[in-house]
């Protein structure tokens, strides 16, 4: 494909040629003045410019200003271009055929080449999946098998059409920024979907050259050179690249300045999971797991640092949240000193910042364990209060807070250890009383006694008599109710 009109110039000349108006053969007649009034007053009464793969021309931009300038209604100009740089008043995105369009288009290309008898359903199906709805390629699909009378697999047809494919993304591959041309051959190097989020993160792991991979990604759609799939899981963007696509970028990444980059890249990508198609609909969180895991194997063999690792953990947590717990789990297990076990606190502290209200239990209930392991006793009260005060905390389970506080406080001041009596400590153990207070109704007889202990430990009494009694009134022969009557003497 040699495009033959690339200037404005061209464009008005192609139109005078068309036209053929009286006044060519007039001294002085300036072609482009004569299609400027064509769209302005129309060539033959109202008309309708068709201007078809606008991307070949040498400033889409500067054309497309040009023309918006001079059209006035009713005429109308109808633009088809693989760039998204401009829209116009009625912009409207193609994608690739439809399976029954791609269908209907096998069916006629297979009767009209005979070689129907050919064409499996399983076989076709193939033939849509990989020719990503494009018709151009699917017809390329077709015509090979017509040539060797056999279903030959997609993969093997555009390996050896590359010199047609190629016209397809050659000029818009050059139109492209350095980063998205680096992201592009990413991404053909290891033809699946990936979340955004994954091609982020690899591109900005040390040692690379910092640039706008988010910016990249969204100029690759722009101008349609990837497929984007978004999961009704977590609204995780994935990314991958049609096969033509792919065979063509491969084939340009043998002889890229970006090869050994995009060789480093693809190698951490590659630790994100092949995964499935449909596995998009389980979002971006099972694919980040994986690389967790190749993470943790790789710093328990020693084949390197955890340190070495973080900026791209770092980054995909900041993304997806659930991820710091599995980073401070990680950060725990690879080093069990108090270091580790403090940068898993602050790991976790960004999970509870980031997550919903509904998910930050998990967060709390690991803050309070890693807390306890430190000895940081403030640290695992105020953890466990926070869990008391979640509107999804279910009554017993705040039963079981209340238990483990008491055992922590008495504890505490077995150890006479101050902040077993500090205003925070009681400040804290308050908030877990109101909570229990507010929901007393929901208690068992045994959460009545807990309840009356938080008392006790604040120096409550009185409140821990009236609740004592009032557990006793509905379960009778609750032993610990019955123990806690006879110490407050009741």
């Amino acid at each position: 494909v040699s495009p033959a009109v690339v200037t404005q110039r061209d464009i008005a000349r192609a139109a005078v040629a068309l036209l053929e108006p009286r006044e060519e053969q007039e001294p002085g007649f300036d072609p482009e003045r004569y299609f400027e009034g064509c769209l302005q007053r129309g060539a033959a009464g109202a008309t309708l410019f068709v201007f078809d793969n606008f991307e070949t021309l040498a400033s889409p931009a500067d054309v497309f200003g040009w023309i918006d300038t001079y059209v006035r209604p009713p005429n109308k100009v109808l633009i088809t271009t693989r760039f998204r740089t401009f829209a116009g008043d009625f912009p409207i995105r193609i994608g690739g055929m439809t399976d029954e369009e791609a269908h209907a288009l096998i069916d006629r290309e297979a009767a009209r080449l005979n070689i129907a008898h050919l064409l499996g359903s399983e076989y076709r199906d193939e033939l849509i999946r990989e020719s990503d709805g494009h018709p151009y390629v699917l017809k390329i699909f077709l015509g090979q098998a017509a040539k060797e009378q056999r279903a030959v697999t997609p993969e093997r047809v555009v390996a050896g059409a590359d010199h047609r494919l190629a016209s397809l993304f050659e000029r818009t591959y050059n139109g492209l920024t350095p980063g998205a041309q680096r992201v592009f051959l990413l991404l053909c190097s290891w033809r699946v979907l990936v979340p955004d989020i994954a091609v982020e993160a690899v591109s900005l792991r040390p040692g690379n050259e910092r640039f706008d991979v988010s910016g990249a990604l969204e100029e690759l759609s722009r101008f349609s050179l990837v497929e984007e799939v978004y999961s009704q899981a977590d609204s995780t963007r994935f990314i991958g690249v049609a096969l033509a696509a792919a065979t063509y970028g491969r084939k340009k990444l043998d002889a890229s300045p970006f090869k050994a980059a995009v060789e480093e890249d693809r190698s951490l990508l590659l630790e994100f999971g092949a995964g499935r198609r449909e596995d998009v609909r389980w979002g971006a969180y099972p694919r980040i797991e994986n690389l967790v895991r190749a993470v943790a194997g790789d710093v328990s063999r020693g084949v390197k640092t955890l340190d070495e690792s973080l900026p791209v953990l770092e980054y995909l947590a900041s993304r997806v949240p659930k991820a710091y717990l599995d980073l401070a789990k990680l950060a725990r297990e690879s080093d069990p000193t108090n270091t580790g076990l403090a940068r898993a606190k602050e790991y976790v502290r960004s999970f509870i910042e980031a997550a919903d209200l509904r998910d930050r239990s998990a967060g709390w209930h690991q803050l309070a364990e890693l807390c306890q392991a430190t000895g940081d006793s403030m640290g695992e009260v105020h953890a466990l209060s926070e869990i008391a005060l979640l509107p999804t905390t279910a009554a017993d389970e705040i039963e079981q807070i209340a238990n483990r506080l008491n055992n922590r406080i008495r504890e505490l001041k077995g150890q006479r250890i101050e902040d077993a009596w500090s205003p925070e400590m009681r400040v804290l153990i308050g908030r877990v009383i109101d909570a229990m207070e507010k929901r007393q109704d929901e208690l068992s007889g045994t959460g009545c006694s807990r309840l009356a202990w938080l008392h006790l430990n604040v120096g409550n009494e009185d409140r821990a008599r009236a609740v004592t009694e009032e557990g006793l009134h509905r379960e009778p022969s609750n032993e610990y109710l019955a123990n806690l009557r006879n110490k407050l003497g009741t």
